[in-house]
């Protein structure tokens, strides 16, 4: 199954090629991100998969310590994603 991952960093320039060509993705996007970021937003790439390679190692050298990170993934037909204001990096998790 082929899908890409994408890593933007909230520093709405968009560098998606995933959601570059839909007007309504993008829109919906940035509503739903207005609370947590602001209207005026720039987005700049962290990590797009099918360029940097889909090596973790990779991605977390270029990612860690970035917060306020969007991905954005495309399975086929089905574009999804999340955000989060916590920054990428290795932690331990407790149970």
């Amino acid at each position: 199954m082929y899908f890409k991952i994408l890593v933007l960093i909230a520093v709405f320039s968009m560098a998606s090629t995933i959601i570059a060509g839909n007007a309504d993705y993008q829109n919906h996007l940035a509503q739903f991100l207005a609370p947590a970021v602001g209207n005026h937003s720039k987005w700049l790439l962290c990590h797009r998969a099918s360029t940097h390679g889909w090596n973790v190692s990779i991605f977390h050298s270029r990612c860690d310590g970035k917060n306020h990170t969007v991905t954005i993934i495309k399975v086929g037909n089905y574009t999804f994603g999340g955000y989060t204001d916590i920054a990428w990096g290795k932690y331990k998790i407790l149970y």
